[in-house]
Order: structure tokens, then sequence, then C-alpha cells
């Protein structure tokens, strides 16, 4: 029975089951969540509630070292797999994934869950729950560590989910006051560690506008090198009211300054997306990098103007901002993505003398673009002399010209340089 008494195996606590009804009726947010040595409750909790298919995006128990560093990315086992950094690993993971599988549009919220529970062979460590989530302008770490002796394995397991649903009602900027169920600490349990960004839990939140300058200014900061996402934003990416950090669900990319966006642009982005056989507006996006290797950075204000072409009553397209001005480093940002280049971009990408011989040279560098899952698609253009050059004017090292294709039937004759003359 659901109205059964908490802490019995097969129930769920009518509170829990009221509050997840709620978190399912935010239909604008997706769920991604990720938990690994315990929480198991709060996966089943949160599934079997109806409305789930609204909210959640996915839900995962990776167990094992290994299942957690693969669904991490990671070549290695984490150090320690109960800590902060495995966490919020997990979260930003799940953040992903979230970007990646739900509609454009939506507001998301990765949750990464570690803990170290009751077991058939008793622990020297403590019995500890380390919850992280994420979101496009905040992060949120929680951990505690339980009373040994107190909780059967069940019992911590769901001390532990009720954790994470406490964590999510927070993520999803529910208040509080309004939660309608406890943790459920025991006597002997230590406190609660919280530590959350500072943009977490503001009021009143920032309208659209106060958050893209925001969100731009600590994407322009990114340059010291010294912290990580979340913390480091990476990449914005606007569609509509909507943003995703550090995150896209793009397959298909088109970068340029857009200074203006033309019809070219927008042409040259729908029929690269429908030669992958793709939603141009759900899967490919637009990219426009803060950084120039040419031409130095852009201001702030400078890169709102260009970024509101994009949401124009007339034309509404998906924008992501990096300062990653090359190819080869954008690819780390769009794993798996298809970037539509020009005729004239192809050529400065495999010209050997925009690299490096500590990266690699060209050949380094597609060898980690092929590495990332990424290829180009290549657009003809018109040249000196009034001759229209393709992708069988480009020369592609053999090893690599499988990581190119051209697009057919594609021509319009038309530059942001000629516009602004």
């Amino acid at each position: 029975s659901a109205a059964a008494a908490p802490g019995i195996p097969g129930t769920m606590d009518p509170a829990i089951r009221s509050a997840i009804e709620v978190l399912h009726a935010q239909s604008r947010t997706k769920v991604s969540v990720l938990v690994s040595g315990g929480a198991s409750q709060s996966l089943a909790w949160l599934l079997s509630v109806p409305g789930a298919s609204s909210t959640i995006v996915e839900a995962s128990a990776p167990y094992s070292r290994e299942a957690v560093a693969d669904m991490l990315g990671l070549s290695e086992c984490l150090d320690k797999s109960v800590s902060v950094d495995a966490s919020r690993r997990m979260a930003l993971a799940a953040y992903r994934r979230s970007v990646r599988f739900a509609p454009r549009g939506s507001k998301h919220v990765g949750l990464g869950c570690t803990c170290s529970l009751v077991s058939t062979v008793p622990k020297r460590g403590p019995h500890q729950c380390v919850i992280s989530t994420v979101t496009a302008d905040s992060w949120t770490d929680v951990s505690i560590d339980l009373a040994k002796d107190k909780r059967t394995r069940w019992e911590e397991d769901e001390t532990a989910s009720r954790l994470v649903i406490a964590s999510l009602w927070g993520a999803c900027g529910l208040p509080e006051h309004e939660r309608p169920f406890s943790v459920g600490l025991a006597e002997g349990d230590g406190t609660l560690q919280v530590s959350s960004s500072p943009e977490a839990g503001v009021e009143p939140p920032l309208d659209a506008a106060a958050r893209q300058r925001r969100l731009l200014r600590r994407l322009a900061a990114a340059g010291a090198r010294g912290a990580q996402p979340p913390e480091r934003v990476q990449l914005c990416e606007f569609y509509g009211g909507a943003v995703a950090v550090n995150a896209s669900r793009a397959r298909v990319v088109l970068s340029g300054s857009f200074n203006p966006l033309h019809e070219g642009h927008k042409a040259l982005l729908r029929q690269g997306a429908l030669l992958k056989g793709l939603d141009p507006v759900e899967d490919a996006c637009f990219e426009l990098s803060i950084a120039n290797a040419d031409k130095g950075a852009l201001t702030v204000d400078e890169v709102e103007r260009r970024v509101a072409q994009f949401r124009s009553p007339d034309f509404q397209a998906a924008i992501a901002v990096t300062a990653r001005p090359l190819l080869v480093d954008k690819a780390q940002l769009f794993p798996g993505a298809a970037f539509v280049v020009g005729w004239d971009t192809a050529v400065r990408l495999v010209n050997p003398e925009y690299y490096t011989a500590e990266g690699g040279g060209l050949l380094g560098a597609l060898r980690q673009i092929a590495r990332l899952g990424c290829s180009f698609i290549v657009a003809g253009r018109l040249g000196e002399g009034g001759r229209f050059f393709g992708l069988q004017d480009v020369d592609i090292p053999e090893a690599y010209r499988h990581l190119f294709v051209e697009l057919p039937d594609f021509r319009m004759d038309v530059s942001s340089t000629e516009l602004r003359r």
C-alpha cells in the first residue's frame, strides 16, 4: 500500500509521492539522474509516480567503479568514488545528457549521487551520501555522514533517496518551506553539509537579459583556466528565452561571426542538417566565438548584439557562444557533431601553417577531431576571378578525407563583408 509507513521495503511515503507529483508537474524542467552505491529507491519513486515522462530524461544507476568511469567518459576510475568531485562529475554528465536528449527550450537539471552504505562486510570508513545538482545558472553540493549501526541497508538507502528528492526539489526552484516531507535524519547522523554557487536560490530570479549578460561575462572571463565546470563557463547556448551551459544537443554546427546574420547562413545550416537527416531546429545550431584568432576578442555588448539576431520576430534559432576560435578546439565542445564550413574555411582548416608542432601539427589536429567523432560538411563558395570553388579544391590529407563531405547543389553568393559595405 502506498500509504504504508516509510521504511518498509516496497512502500513509498505518501509525502514523497506528493513531492514527486509536484516535480512532475514542472513540465518545462527536464531532469537526468545518476546514482551509484545507493539511493536506488529514488529512481523507483521518480519513475513509478505518473507523469515521469514529462520530467525525467534519464534515471540510471551505474554501480561498479568501471561503469561509473565509462558513463563519465573517463579512461581510468576515479580515485575516490564517494566524494564531491565524483558527485559533481556525475551531475555534470547528467546535465549534459538532459540537454542532449530533451527538447530545446527546456530548463535542465542534472543530479549525481554517490554513496557508501551498509554492506555485507562492515566498513571501516564512514557511511556517506554525497549529492550534487547542476543547472544552467548554479550548482549545489550536499553531503552527510550517516550514523553507523542505526539503520538497515534499506533504511540507509531510503535516507539517501529522500536526500535525492529534496535536492531535486531545490534544483527545480521549488521553495524549501513548501517541501512536503522531511529528509529523515536520525540521532548520531552528522551535520548536513551544503555548499552552493552564489547564484543558487537567488530570489527573485534574474530576467532573461540579465541572465544572458551574466553568463556571457563568465564566459569572457573563462580564460583564467584554474576553474573547471560548472564554475567555468565554456559554452552558452541560447534558444529563445532558454539557455544551456557547457552542453548542447547540436549534431550539426555552423560557426561564424554573423556580422550580420544573412539568408546564406540560415540556408547553409538548414541544408547541412537535412543532409544528415536531422531536424534543422532541434539538432543544429549556429556558433559564435568571443575570441577570434585574427581580430581579437569581442566585447560582451557586441556579442549580445549579434546574439539578438537569432531571436527576432521573423527568425529564431539556437546560437552557441564559445571562446574557441579554432575548429579543433570547438570539436571538444561539440563531440560527434558535423561542422558546416565554406570552401575557404576548409582550405584554412587543412593549412599546416595554422598548427604548431607542439600540438602535433595538422595531422595531430585532424586525429583529435576524428577521435571526437566530428566531421565536416563543405559548401562551395565564389572565389577569386569569379570561379566557384568546392571540396574538390581542398587539399585534404588522404588518411582524413573521410571526415569531409560536400554539400550538394548549394550556392548562395552572399557574404557578411559585402552586406556591411
